[in-house]
């Protein structure tokens, strides 16, 4: 599929509804050096990214804003022990995809054009820190009794309110300032996005094996899993903070506000017009990956592995979405120069609907589920994370790459808006579907 859908061009067709994307810089063949990269104040080459490590930072800033989220995902097992009533793992995934929507929206349409991206992200960062001293505070007081189970709950489901907040000002700026400086650093962040949740998966797994199965020991595992987690973030923000720092950031926007401030305000409904296929494609691409992950996969397969099931899934999700994400990445760095067609991206993201019979078959009915076996769910689980995590970066990817210089932050906000769109409407869907099953 991916040598039909990928070909080498040279020039754009007329047809605007298979046309194509150039992802790849300008170079100017005889210097081998990139025509963007001349600053014409002083007729001097700008600085460049040399190494790539401006690349490697964006990647690690996408983990960053991703982490508060995966922690309490792959905290299930603790919350599913203490208020397995309340379907922990699905409200809050529902509440925090909704919050994380409406603050990409309100950043979008209202915010970005007054607060700068530095302070967008480090408002971030401080929610994040308080959310994780909420976790702690409140899971230690319904441990010591000093708060019931039902308050404890309504107080998390408080916690994941902020972060959402907090993540979807994050999101929204950090895809904005990726998509000023090219594909490669859009593709690096929903990277950076994937090997946050492998990375907690992992830290997740070693931090429960190093402890019993007592309540004591299962609550003082998920602990050291959070203070491992804050140290994490640590690094996502000393990495933002160089990068913000570095000279081919600060280049880079000098130039773009320079091309900028003397132009009228862009119209977002016009560059979501322009994007318009990229959007679908990346809304279809979440809204089926979340309609199925985590609920339908892991509903009814928990007597299999008891709570290691949902951890072993999770982790399975987590390395194939990392996968699926690289291998848009490592091609177009190998090739320079990589076209998809945007009709022929969305139907690969309208072809996993396949995946909702599949899966559907492994936890119905509940009692007896047809396909029964845990080796399929976690097959299953792998090819429906690595086909979502390659559509959805290719998808980003062409967002930004279709519009104009001035207008690819706004690009990259209107594509976050899309992304959380589908992933919230999935999670929606989600309940739904579980309801019925």
């Amino acid at each position: 599929m991916e040598d039909d859908s990928l070909a080498l061009l040279s020039s754009v067709p007329n047809d605007p509804e298979d046309s194509y994307l150039e992802v790849s810089p300008n170079v100017d063949s005889s210097t081998n050096i990139r025509t963007d990269d001349v600053d014409s104040d002083n007729n001097a080459l700008a600085p460049n990214d040399h190494y790539n490590l401006v690349v490697v930072a964006m990647g690690i800033c996408g983990a960053g804003f991703l982490f508060p989220f995966n922690t309490y995902i792959a905290a299930s097992d603790f919350l599913e022990q203490r208020y397995s009533k309340y379907d922990p793992e699905f409200y809050i995934t529902l509440i925090y995809m909704w919050g994380t929507s409406i603050a990409v929206a309100i950043n979008t349409f209202f915010v970005m054009d007054h607060v700068s991206v530095y302070w967008r992200v480090r408002f971030g960062y401080f929610l994040f820190f308080v959310c994780f001293i909420m976790f702690i505070v409140i899971e230690d007081s319904v441990q010591r009794g000093q708060q019931s189970r039902f308050g404890g709950w309504g107080a998390l489901l408080g916690s994941v309110c902020v972060v959402s907040v907090g993540a979807g000002v994050q999101q929204s700026s950090f895809y904005g300032f990726a998509s000023v400086f090219g594909s490669s650093y859009t593709m690096s962040m929903m990277f950076g996005e994937s090997f946050a949740g492998v990375l907690v998966s992992l830290n997740r797994i070693l931090t429960k094996v190093s402890y019993d199965d007592s309540p004591e020991s299962v609550k003082e595992s998920t602990f050291l899993f959070i203070y491992l987690s804050i140290a994490f973030t640590v690094i996502c923000i000393i990495a933002s903070e160089w990068s913000f720092r570095s000279s081919f950031v600060k280049n880079q926007t000098r130039f773009t506000d320079k091309n900028t401030n003397d132009k009228p305000p862009i119209n977002r409904i016009q560059v979501a017009k322009k994007i318009k296929y990229p959007i679908a494609s990346v809304f279809l691409a979440c809204f089926i990956t979340l309609a199925l992950f985590p609920g339908v996969c892991i509903h009814g397969n928990e007597q299999n592995w008891g709570d290691w099931f949902g951890v072993v899934v999770i982790a399975t999700f987590n390395v194939a979405d990392l996968i699926g994400k690289a291998m848009p990445f490592s091609r177009i760095k190998a090739l320079q120069l990589e076209s998809w067609s945007q009709t022929k991206l969305l139907k690969l993201s309208l072809s996993r609907v396949v995946f909702f019979p599949l899966i559907v078959l492994t936890a119905t009915p509940v009692d007896d589920p047809i396909i029964r076996s845990r080796e399929v769910v976690c097959i299953f689980t792998f090819v429906l994370a690595i086909s979502g995590g390659y559509t959805a970066t290719l998808a980003m990817a062409a967002g930004s790459a279709l519009c104009s210089e001035a207008e690819k932050e706004v690009a990259g906000n209107v594509m976050t808006l899309a992304l959380l769109s589908g992933l919230t409407c999935g999670v929606s869907f989600s309940i739904a579907l579980l309801y019925m099953l």
